[in-house]
Formats: C-alpha cells, structure tokens, sequence
C-alpha cells in the first residue's frame, strides 16, 4: 500500500520503520512487561518466546538459502494477506 501511494522510492524506508516497529512492540514492550510481573531471566526468555521472533529463524534460513518458493504457496500467502486488510477494517467495526 505504501508504494501504491508514495512510489517505488519509500519501499526502504517503509520497511526500515516496519522493522523498528517489531522490535519496539515484540522485544522491548514483551521485555518490560515480562520484567515487571515476574523480573529476571524469565523475562529475557519470554521475549525469545514471542511468535515473531520464533518464526524469524526458519524464515531467515528459508530466505537465505534460496529454495524457490512452490507457486501454490505463494499465491496462497498472497491471498491471505490481501484478505487481512478488510478483515482487520470488519473486526474494527469500520
């Protein structure tokens, strides 16, 4: 949506604020909340628990292996995304 609206040109800086995003809200907020209720090395694990960080390593290690991606998936994955936007805008009540 970002390059539909702004072009081709904010693709890296969308994704350089994507990824600051995730890592404020998945391991700094889970880290903080974590260390407030039970403190400690729980807390350091229960941010290594959250989903997107534990499907950041098959993810990188699929990316960076190059295996070519079955076209069923792909377009599976590429509908599911596009379903999400009205999905979300339904369950918000909009």
């Amino acid at each position: 949506m970002i390059e539909f609206l702004l072009g081709e040109a904010s693709r890296i800086p969308a994704k350089k604020y994507f990824l600051a995003i995730v890592f404020i809200s998945f391991v700094i907020c889970v880290g903080v909340a974590s260390c407030a209720r039970s403190g400690g090395m729980t807390a350091i694990f229960s941010v290594f628990k959250t989903p997107t960080l534990l499907a950041l390593i098959p993810a990188l290690a699929f990316n960076l292996s190059e295996v070519e991606v079955p076209a069923f998936l792909s377009c599976m994955s590429g509908l599911l995304g596009q379903a999400m936007i009205p999905a979300m805008l339904i369950t918000l009540g909009v």
